[in-house]
């Protein structure tokens, strides 16, 4: 497969997409261009499907450094997640993951559709990095030169990126609220109040597809979230209704402590405080 190196030149995206502003898609001919000006010199596209989709290898230290964001309908990078990642990432000797992209005409600036965990965990590492830090244990500074290889695409419509997010998360349930497009302001209070309980008891939230009792993963109580603020048809005037809600659920469920869970659960909710996920979801929704 043969190797093109984009040459080098002094580019600025807004510069380029000025001209095109009131169209809904950019031309083929600029596209290498905005490459180069995102990444660096040192991008090197291995392939094209065709003018719109490529794929570029990118140094890791050029990649994290980039302005680059979440797509507005992934997840967002799980915090009890990433650190987990960055530990594991930094015993590695070099980094072997492709990445997801959709340039965004809107935005100007590239948005990761798959990957948004390893590209934060990535970042965890660069800063512990820079800042002498420890809590990722050695970090080899050549991990920083090695690169990833970025799946690329440009001019995709929102539904037409919905549909490649759900064929790569085929295998990992992913909540309905980054699948449908739901109002904004709903997906902003869901995410506050589950970042709010997460910080509160991080003890209680585990990076597992099916944590022990009582823990939780993110996604599963994202999911019980949406169901309670739709249930009180909440709004950002109530969104304080929501996080109450949680928590006098959550001394109720303190004051009725089921008779079979074993003692190594209730020490692990009374240490915490967090006594919500000593029942599934379906219970919860039961009771809420």
């Amino acid at each position: 497969m043969s190797t093109l190196l984009i040459e080098e030149n002094n580019f600025d995206i807004d510069e380029l997409m000025s001209p095109h502003s009131d169209n809904e898609f950019i031309p083929p001919s600029i596209i290498d261009d905005i490459i180069q000006s995102t990444f660096s010199i040192f991008t090197h596209v291995l392939h094209e499907f065709n003018s719109e989709h490529k794929l570029i290898k990118v140094p890791i230290r050029e990649f994290i450094s980039a302005n680059i964001a979440n797509w507005e309908y992934n997840r967002p990078a799980d915090n009890s997640r990433c650190p987990d990642m960055a530990k594991f990432i930094s015993k590695k000797t070099h980094v072997d993951s492709m990445f997801l992209l959709a340039f965004s005409n809107t935005h100007r600036r590239f948005e990761i559709i798959d990957g948004i965990h390893r590209f934060t965990a990535l970042k965890l590492l660069y800063d512990a990095f820079i800042n002498n830090s420890s809590e990722y244990g050695t970090i080899n500074p050549l991990m920083f030169d090695g690169v990833v290889i970025l799946n690329i695409q440009f001019n995709r419509s929102t539904g037409e990126l919905i549909e490649v997010f759900q064929s790569v998360n085929k295998s990992i349930p992913v909540p309905d609220l980054y699948i449908r497009n739901i109002d904004l302001d709903k997906k902003e209070i869901i995410e506050w109040v589950c970042k709010t309980w997460q910080l509160e008891y991080k003890d209680r939230f585990s990076a597992s597809a099916r944590p022990n009792r009582p823990n939780i993963n993110r996604d599963t109580f994202i999911e019980f979230i949406e169901y309670v603020f739709d249930k009180y048809r909440i709004t950002m005037d109530t969104k304080d209704v929501l996080l109450s809600t949680l928590r006098q659920l959550n001394t109720y469920v303190m004051h009725n402590i089921p008779k079979k869970i074993s003692h190594t659960i209730y020490k692990k909710c009374s240490d915490s405080g967090c006594y919500l996920f000593i029942h599934d979801i379906k219970t919860l929704k039961s009771i809420v």
